[in-house]
């Protein structure tokens, strides 16, 4: 069995979705409930894979998180993505990092 904690992650600033990645697959890991409204009405679950960030594909977390880097801050960011061959995209406006609220997980 893989050891959990061997998957990279991390939080979409102003999203409230967790990406990780295993392997080649750039995937949803999960969508924390506090997510901000723009949100809210978008088709985004966990296990979606993750293939492109606005035009650049990704195949892996590297590339996925060089395609958001890229994004200015207030600028209008689009997620294709991949349920069970279904092709699928959600958009939002990239935000500030820190400007989502932490959620304290019982220790610290």
């Amino acid at each position: 069995g893989e050891a959990t904690g061997s998957v990279a992650g991390s939080a979409v600033p102003g999203t409230g979705i967790l990406v990780g990645s295993k392997g080649k697959e750039v995937t949803v890991e999960d969508i924390l409930t506090d997510g901000p409204s723009s949100l809210k009405d978008a088709d985004v679950k966990k296990g979606d894979m993750i293939t492109a960030v606005n035009d650049t594909k990704v195949a892996s977390f590297k590339d996925f998180s060089d395609a958001f880097k890229k994004i200015a801050i207030g600028d209008k960011v689009t997620f294709h993505t991949s349920r069970k061959g279904e092709h699928l995209s959600f958009s939002f406006t990239k935000a500030e990092p820190g400007q989502q609220r932490i959620i304290k997980r019982g220790q610290d």
